[in-house]
C-alpha cells in the first residue's frame, strides 16, 4: 500500500481521502473510489440543533414535495415533477454523526462556493441517466447538506442557497 501525507491529502492507492476541520462538526473527510465518493461527517456528540427543520425554500420549476414519502425521517425530503424526475435533500445535525456517498462513475467533480463563503463538492452529471449531486456544511446552520437531482448544477446551487430553517 502507497501511503503519503501532502498538505491535507492523504493518497492511499486508489482513494483520496481529504480532511478538513469545521466548527459544527469535529471532523469532516471526503473519500474518493473508482465508483463513488463517500462525505463523512462526524459530530462532537454534544447539544446541537437536533430539532431544526431545514427545507428548501426554491424549487425547480413543476417540482412538488411528494406526498408519498411522508414517511420519511424530518431530515429527507423529496420532490418530483410532472415527469417522474425526482429531487433528494438531505442533511444531518452537526452533533451527529455520517457518509453521503454519491456516484462518481457518470459526473464530474469540482469544489464551489455556495452563499457567502460555504464550498461545496458538487459532482455534475456527464450522462442524462444519472443525477447531479451537491454536498456542503454550513457553519451558520450547524448542518451538512445533500441534495441531488436531474436538474442542472445552476439549478442545485439556487435550491442549496435557499435552504432555511421551517
Amino acid at each position: 500500500i502507497d501511503l503519503f501525507f501532502d498538505g491535507q491529502v492523504v493518497f492511499i492507492e486508489h482513494m483520496e481521502i481529504t480532511f478538513f476541520c469545521f466548527q459544527c462538526f469535529q471532523n469532516f473527510f471526503s473519500q474518493r473510489f473508482e465508483d463513488h465518493s463517500a462525505f463523512s461527517f462526524q459530530g462532537d456528540g454534544m447539544d446541537g440543533p437536533d430539532d431544526v427543520l431545514y427545507r428548501p425554500t426554491y424549487l425547480p420549476a413543476g417540482y412538488t414535495q411528494d406526498r408519498s414519502q411522508d414517511d420519511l425521517p424530518e431530515d429527507m425530503a423529496i420532490y418530483v415533477n410532472d415527469q417522474e424526475q425526482f429531487l433528494y435533500f438531505s442533511y444531518m445535525a452537526g452533533n451527529t454523526a455520517g457518509t453521503f456517498a454519491v456516484d462518481n462513475e457518470h459526473s464530474t467533480e469540482k469544489l464551489i462556493t455556495i452563499g457567502k463563503d460555504c464550498q461545496a463538492h458538487l459532482l455534475e452529471t456527464i450522462s442524462p441517466d444519472y443525477p447531479s449531486f451537491l454536498i456542503w456544511m454550513d457553519e451558520e446552520k450547524g448542518a451538512a447538506f445533500l441534495i441531488d437531482g436531474y436538474v442542472s448544477p445552476e439549478e442545485l446551487i439556487r435550491v442549496a442557497e435557499s435552504v432555511q430553517a421551517q
